[in-house]
């Protein structure tokens, strides 16, 4: 593309309002949904075009413009069924439906779960067989699935667990006991190299139909990092039961490491501490 994509973020949550922010920031142009009157309220006196794209409800009449892009992002997690909400799968094959139609669109991106692998006991990368467990991940995974069978190159990115800006993790399991799992290796992501990474596919213009997993390169071990966490955001340690054994999966990055040459930023989860 010889000018900067048209970007629609479906999404504009905790993650999905941080790209958008970044994007505008480097001169994209940006738009996207929420789910409340509120919440567009908001972004858009924030500098964010943002409509309500309500999942319970008719979305066509709010589609039409969103789906006017370059480069189609899904920031959304599954939907809550108790509240009459359509299952992820369904939200974006309807909007799929619709993004069909429009020519415009170059690119897809699907912010993905590192919990589509399931528990698993050793490492995992991209080859690894899914075994989505909890009724969330066997969504996102159906989802996935989806995006890799269309005609538009659609990048699945699979998130570790999110920290970022107000999202730290000391209080995450901050003054709770009798926690299973201390020796349970721990895989997380801050929003940051989220970010630079969607930058530099956007940049390099690697519009792929592939998935990348997006992890820190190291993986403490449960209680030892989130001991170290609670304690250094001020709060009361959890405590863990000394007697199991579920090592847990350690998710590889080799694989977006080595198609943008990229360095994390913060290499360990330990680093999300330093300023």
């Amino acid at each position: 593309m010889s000018k900067k994509p048209e970007i629609t973020i479906i999404g504009l949550g905790w993650l999905g309002t941080q790209i958008a922010q970044n994007l505008i920031a480097r001169n994209y142009t940006v738009k996207g949904s929420c789910t409340s009157d509120e919440k567009a309220n908001y972004l858009n006196n924030h500098g964010i075009n943002a409509s309500v794209l309500d999942f319970k409800n008719d979305i066509l009449s709010s589609l039409q413009d969103l789906l006017v892009t370059d480069v189609l992002i899904f920031t959304i997690p599954p939907q809550n069924k108790k509240n009459g909400a359509p299952q992820l799968s369904t939200i974006l094959n309807t909007i799929l439906q619709h993004a069909s139609f429009s020519k415009k669109i170059k690119w897809i991106v699907f912010m993905s779960s590192t919990s589509v692998y399931g528990n698993m006991q050793t490492e995992v990368d991209e080859n690894t067989e899914c075994k989505p467990e909890t009724e969330n991940a066997k969504e996102i995974y159906k989802a996935e699935k989806l995006l890799l069978n269309i005609e538009t190159p659609a990048s699945i990115l699979r998130l570790a667990g999110l920290c970022g800006p107000e999202r730290m993790p000391g209080r995450f399991m901050a003054g709770k006991t009798d926690l299973a799992d201390p020796e349970k290796a721990i895989n997380l992501i801050h929003s940051f190299d989220i970010i630079e990474i969607l930058n530099q596919l956007l940049t390099k213009e690697i519009y792929q139909n592939t998935v990348f997993n997006i992890c820190a390169d190291e993986h403490p071990k449960r209680k030892d990092f989130y001991e170290f966490a609670a304690r250094h955001q001020g709060f009361k340690a959890p405590e863990f039961k000394p007697d199991t054994f579920d090592f847990g999966k350690k998710v590889l990055n080799s694989k977006i490491k080595n198609t943008l040459d990229y360095t994390f930023h913060y290499p360990s989860p330990y680093d999300f501490f330093k300023t």
